[in-house]
């Protein structure tokens, strides 16, 4: 609710898909009312989300929150073993995924309710959007999100995120950002006025399935209204630095080791 202030604004580049936030509110509506009424998603209900980054990622994280449903963010990287062991943890109603990881899908789980991004997901992008729909009576402490630990020493884990603890990362990075600006001495935002939107363009190219990426990017994209530019792929550092100048990147979101 808080991004429809953005309006028009770009909120996401992933190739030649460039989306407003009134662009990707409006498909994350639409999917979120495709996944409940076709799909049977509702509140309580555990979605998967086995991908690449990519735009649908974005589009049916927010529209399964939307519906008060919990997305599960799956390791893209899994082996179809992995990719089984975290099933039968979750039990999700339903996976969305892409084709390259729809394979490994069906190879160990093949009774899956399955959604594929390449086929079948731009009908729900496309599908009505009723101005209807009922919200979901969410509370703070109910599960937002599933993220899986890295498995390092075994099968990774499912650890339950609240909507309270999203909240509170978003409440603490807002005044990490007011208590920079006083230490430069800038304007600090006031009581109950919105901050302007940034004009940050952030390069990812690190999973979005990671919390950094998924804090940093998604749901902070959300918050302050900057521009997120989506590089998937192996890294290239030609193809990096084309993408930096041609979207006119400020921050790149990169991890290392």
């Amino acid at each position: 609710e808080g991004a429809a202030r953005f309006g028009d604004r770009i909120a996401l580049v992933d190739g030649d898909v460039r989306l407003g936030f009134d662009g990707l509110l409006d498909q994350a509506a639409r999917v979120a009312h495709g996944l409940r009424t076709q799909h049977g998603i509702g509140p309580g209900d555990r979605v998967a989300l086995f991908a690449a980054n990519r735009w649908e990622w974005i589009v049916a994280f927010w529209a399964t929150s939307w519906l008060g449903a919990i997305p599960c963010l799956m390791n893209g990287f899994w082996t179809a073993e992995e990719f089984a062991d975290a099933v039968a943890l979750v039990e999700p109603k339903r996976v969305l995924a892409d084709a390259a990881r729809m394979a490994r899908v069906r190879a160990v789980a093949g009774g899956l309710r399955t959604l594929v991004f390449e086929d079948g997901f731009d009908a729900l992008v496309r599908g009505p959007r009723p101005q209807d729909d009922p919200a979901p009576a969410t509370r703070e402490d109910d599960p937002a999100i599933l993220v899986f630990t890295s498995g390092t020493t075994g099968r990774a884990k499912a650890v339950t995120v609240p909507h309270r603890a999203v909240c509170g990362f978003n409440q603490v990075s807002a005044f990490t950002e007011a208590f920079g600006r006083g230490l430069y001495g800038l304007p600090l935002p006031q009581a109950g006025v919105p901050a302007p939107p940034s004009d940050e363009v952030v390069l990812v190219t690190s999973p979005l399935f990671h919390v950094s990426m998924l804090y940093g990017a998604v749901v902070m994209g959300a918050v302050k209204g900057f521009r997120m530019v989506l590089l998937p792929g192996r890294f290239e550092p030609e193809r990096v630095l084309q993408a930096i100048e041609r979207e006119r990147v400020t921050l790149w979101m990169a991890l290392g080791s």
